[in-house]
C-alpha cells in the first residue's frame, strides 16, 4: 500500500513540476512561439499578429493551469487516503 501512495506522490509531483515548467513556457516565450508558428515556409518575411501571441500565451497558461489545478487535486486524494479518513 505505501508503495502505491509513493508512486501517487511521485506523479502528483511530477505533473505539478511539468505545468509549472509549461505555464512559464508560455508566459516567457509566447512570442517567440507564435512568431516561429506563424512563419510560411520559404519565407524572407512574414509578420505575426498581437491575436495570435495572445492565442499562445492564453494556450500554454491554461494548459500549465490546468496540469497544475490536476496535481493538486491528485495529491488531496493522495493524502486523504494516505491519512486513513473513513467515509460515514
Amino acid at each position: 500500500m505505501k508503495e502505491k501512495f509513493r508512486k501517487g506522490l511521485i506523479g502528483a509531483g511530477s505533473l505539478f513540476v511539468v505545468g509549472h515548467i509549461i505555464y512559464f513556457i508560455g508566459v516567457w516565450n509566447a512570442r517567440e512561439i507564435a512568431i516561429s508558428w506563424s512563419r510560411p515556409q520559404q519565407a524572407t518575411s512574414w509578420s505575426t499578429s498581437p491575436e495570435q501571441t495572445d492565442a499562445v500565451f492564453s494556450f500554454f497558461s491554461l494548459l500549465g493551469i490546468s496540469i497544475v489545478v490536476v496535481a493538486v487535486l491528485m495529491m488531496v486524494i493522495v493524502f486523504y487516503k494516505w491519512l486513513g479518513f473513513k467515509e460515514e
